[in-house]
């Protein structure tokens, strides 16, 4: 066989790669991004009507009829404030006025600022969680911020606490984002939310002193957020300066600072037997990135992750040693921390499975929007009906006017059967403190009745009705301190019917 010297060997050619043109590439990502949005936008679209449903069944219980009646008044908001109408500042009762503004004052419009706390909340931890850990994780991370009983009810309540969430998660966010215009916005308005919010304020502090430790310069848009927060608490100094010095001495809820109490306050979020500051140190190890993770947390967003998971220790120290109060419920914004720190571990361990996290997201999604709420909707029906049914007992059995030794029964059967029911209640700060070393009911049901027309009496009106012959009532205990008041005074209690409740009592003077 002769070869053709002046022919070239057929060569063989690898196939050509035609690169994809941008029709075809949004031809793959526009299904997963459709999908990616209806998951999350059917969640939070499912969270909001259940949050609606609840918010529209609940009847106000004692706080927020405090809410009610200063955003009521929103041009008098500030002077009500500053001479103790409630503790808070003013950014909650002003948005609640605008919503009730537009919707009247119906249960779910008065919680409004609440229920869209939590669509807020769950937004921001998804696209914190997704810049670094993908859509599985944020999905999970999302869906743990109302996977807890606590979380859910208060946003569901016309209280700050559910904004306090929106905003840290907002906040942490922007921080992350390095949005400073979101990131001065979102600390002005939570620091005008709570007072509690310098919890994650330390936390995102911390944070941001370790990204200037390693860049080695300050980000002055996120410093100005910082400055923002000072500010805040140096304008509105007589707000809170005046509650410490009226409720401090006789507040409720006391706080000492030891490992009881830290622990305690972790427990009251998840209401079980774990010991999550032993999670929390877990979760710092895990958070920070290994050499074989190319998608993991830096250093500065996991101390902000970590740091806000640990508002119970920055909680508890605040109230036992400057502030003389304190509640689980004030550092709610370290769900936030708690969830995302949940997300990471279950991630982890599922070596970023996606069935693994799909399946867990299931669960959390299940809890958070079925059983959740189940329980808080026969809980507040329940609730209702027990209240109606306490209402009607003491209807049947006397119109004349009724001492109802709880604040929350009387405030309740007050505003929703004031009419028909005379109900009435006595306080005074300086008795309440000598019998119970603790006075804030009293102290708030003055104020409140300075802001609207709430039948409060003192001892000596008592004593000044019933020697004119008029005849009174008692609904409560008999081993409660108004009882014992009563008896001091030579007042008899003779009981006359009895309910669940409590025991309806006539009240006249001892021989």
């Amino acid at each position: 066989m002769v070869v053709n010297a002046n022919r070239t060997p057929l060569q063989l050619r690898e196939p050509a790669i035609v690169a994809p043109t941008l029709s075809s590439h949004a031809k793959l990502v526009k299904p997963r991004f459709l999908l990616e949005f209806l998951a999350v936008g059917g969640y939070l679209l499912a969270l909001i009507l259940i949050l609606l449903q609840c918010a529209a069944v609940k009847l106000f219980w004692f706080d927020e009829l405090f809410t009610l009646h200063l955003a009521r008044q929103p041009g008098s908001l500030l002077t009500n404030l500053v001479n103790g109408a409630d503790n808070n500042p003013p950014l909650s009762y002003w948005l609640t006025s605008l919503a009730i503004t537009i919707f009247g004052t119906s249960e779910w419009a008065l919680r409004l600022p609440s229920v869209a706390s939590a669509p807020l909340s769950c937004v921001c931890v998804y696209l914190f969680v997704r810049h670094r850990r993908g859509t599985w994780e944020a999905f999970l991370a999302m869906a743990g911020i109302t996977l807890v009983a606590p979380v859910w009810t208060y946003f569901v309540e016309a209280r700050p606490y559910g904004l306090l969430v929106a905003f840290s998660a907002l906040s942490l966010l922007a921080w992350q984002r390095r949005w400073w215009w979101c990131f001065l916005l979102s600390m002005t308005a939570g620091m005008l939310t709570h007072y509690y919010f310098v919890v994650p304020v330390v936390a995102l502090f911390v944070a941001e002193s370790v990204q200037v430790w390693q860049s080695r310069k300050w980000d002055r848009g996120i410093l100005a957020g910082f400055l923002a927060v000072g500010l805040v608490l140096v304008a509105t100094c007589p707000l809170w300066s005046h509650t410490r010095q009226t409720y401090q001495r006789g507040f409720w809820a006391k706080v000492k600072w030891n490992r009881a109490a830290v622990e305690s306050t972790f427990h009251e979020f998840y209401r079980k037997e774990l010991t999550l500051p032993v999670m929390i140190a877990m979760g710092m190890t895990c958070l920070l990135r290994r050499k074989d993770e190319t998608e993991g947390y830096p250093f500065p967003e996991a101390v902000a992750v970590v740091g806000l998971a640990c508002g119970p220790v920055l909680g508890v120290a605040l109230g036992a040693k400057l502030v003389g109060a304190f509640y689980y419920r004030y550092i709610l914004a370290s769900i936030v921390g708690f969830a995302v720190l949940f997300a990471y571990l279950i991630g982890r361990t599922s070596g970023g499975h996606r069935l693994g996290l799909c399946i867990a997201s299931g669960g959390f999604v299940y809890f958070g929007l079925v059983g959740n709420p189940g329980l808080a909707l026969g809980y507040y029906r329940q609730d209702a009906k027990e209240h109606e049914d306490t209402a009607n007992f003491l209807a049947e059995h006397t119109n004349a006017p009724i001492i109802v030794e709880s604040s929350f029964d009387f405030s309740r059967i007050w505003h929703y059967r004031g009419r028909d029911v005379p109900v009435r209640f006595v306080a005074d700060p300086a008795l309440a403190f000598q019998h119970t070393k603790a006075d804030t009911v009293d102290r708030g049901i003055l104020a409140l009745s300075r802001l609207t027309q709430v039948p409060v009496w003192s001892f000596e009106e008592v004593e000044r009705r019933t020697i004119t012959g008029e005849t009174l009532y008692f609904f409560g205990t008999a081993t409660g301190w108004q009882a014992k008041e009563f008896e001091r005074r030579k007042w008899s209690l003779t009981a006359v019917a009895t309910h669940p409740k409590g025991t309806l009592y006539h009240l006249h003077r001892g021989e």
